[in-house]
């Protein structure tokens, strides 16, 4: 980056960046589902009758330590799940005092305005393994490759005026604010977009040195992220011990059945759903490239109390 004066009061910043990062997870200790079902099915206590290479018989009904190591070596093999992230931004300010301060402070008001682009790239790929929904026997759902990344765009302005400063019952009274402006630009086919305005008011009052008031109001936002934007649909488990679905309730609400079919319940099976035995419902998720920032409105009061008489204390 590069920064410098412009006055003796105001200067300028313009950075960039560059990172990424890369994990790689290995799981082990799962038997395949598909090399059990090759393994049950033997001619005899030597052959498989799929005739498949490395294929040891596995006898499940034997006695404690009929299972060999030669068999459990069969239905192991390490699955592994590669994660790639990146981002890179660039990132550009002017800061500073305006000159002036009004008739009621001696602390000239201060301003910062910039703007700044980033753009975000993930990815997840799965071996063959890890890609097939029910063959790591206990390990849940499927995970599927992801490949997705999206550009920002922003625009922003920050401002703290001291309104009043060393007045009676105002050793300090001091506005803030802010604004920024965010563009979205989804990497998709369809090229969706989206844009944001999140803004803060908020404001200090110090009556005396030992005491202070603050608080602010703000509009909050959330983008989606790669996962939320691009992963495929994939059936996984979830921790529920009672299936929403399960049951009669979907026949009597036409909100929870629409739900439940989305979620993968066939239209037969509608009202005679079972609880699962092991708590773990199945559930369908998956990301959605026109998915909108969320906002919320936040609001923040506090005070500080640094009594002189106690050197080093606040509360």
């Amino acid at each position: 980056g590069l920064r410098g004066g412009l006055t003796e009061s105001r200067a300028w910043d313009l950075r960039g960046s560059y990172g990424e990062s890369e994990n790689v997870q290995t799981q082990t200790g799962y038997v395949l589902t598909s090399r059990v079902r090759d393994a049950l099915l033997a001619t005899n206590v030597n052959t498989c009758l799929s005739g498949a290479a490395g294929c040891v018989p596995l006898n499940v009904f034997g006695a404690e330590g009929t299972i060999t190591p030669a068999m459990v070596g069969y239905l192991l093999a390490p699955a592994t799940v590669t994660i790639k992230t990146s981002l890179a931004q660039v990132h550009g300010t002017i800061s500073g005092d305006l000159g002036f301060t009004l008739p009621t402070a001696a602390t000239p008001i201060g301003i910062a305005i910039g703007g700044e682009y980033r753009r975000y790239a993930a990815s997840q790929v799965s071996d063959s393994l890890s890609k097939q929904a029910g063959e790591l026997g206990g390990a849940g759902g499927a995970a599927p490759d992801i490949d997705g990344g999206y550009d920002v765009y922003e625009a922003f302005a920050e401002v703290i005026a001291p309104l009043v400063e060393d007045a009676p019952f105002i050793r300090s009274l001091t506005l803030e604010a802010g604004i920024r402006y965010s563009a979205y630009s989804v990497e998709a086919p369809t090229n969706p977009t989206s844009n944001t305005t999140t803004w803060k008011v908020g404001g200090s009052w110090e009556p005396v040195e030992d005491l202070k008031f603050r608080g602010s109001y703000s509009r909050a936002v959330r983008a989606p992220n790669i996962g939320e934007l691009f992963s495929p649909q994939s059936v996984g488990l979830t921790n529920l011990g009672t299936d929403p679905c399960a049951g009669a309730a979907p026949t009597t609400n036409a909100n929870l059945r629409a739900i439940c079919l989305a979620q993968g319940a066939p239209v037969g099976s509608i009202g005679i759903i079972a609880n699962p035995t092991a708590a773990q419902a199945n559930i369908t998720t998956g990301g959605n490239v026109n998915l909108q920032p969320e906002t919320a409105n936040t609001w923040t009061i506090g005070a500080v109390f640094q009594p002189s008489a106690l050197p080093g204390f606040s509360i």
